[in-house]
């Protein structure tokens, strides 16, 4: 009795978490590169990843301290 109750609680539980699992790895139709805008309205910049192109992408300069400073003013 102890073992159906056992793989009732297991088989419960593998079906939560592939539910779970599955959920997070939907994707959409990503253009391979380029700008394109979300169905809820955000840009996204798409760009694709190689080792002759990761020299080429530089991340955003933004000067930090500029936009703190006034908060301790």
């Amino acid at each position: 009795m102890k073992y159906c109750q056992f793989f009732s609680v297991l088989a419960l539980s593998l079906s939560a978490a592939s539910c779970a699992v599955t959920s997070g790895l939907q994707t959409y139709d990503i253009p391979s590169e380029g700008v394109y805008k979300t169905d809820l309205g955000t840009t996204v910049n798409v760009v694709k990843i190689s080792q002759e192109t990761l020299s080429a992408i530089q991340p955003a300069q933004i000067d930090y301290q500029r936009d703190y400073a006034s908060l301790f003013k």
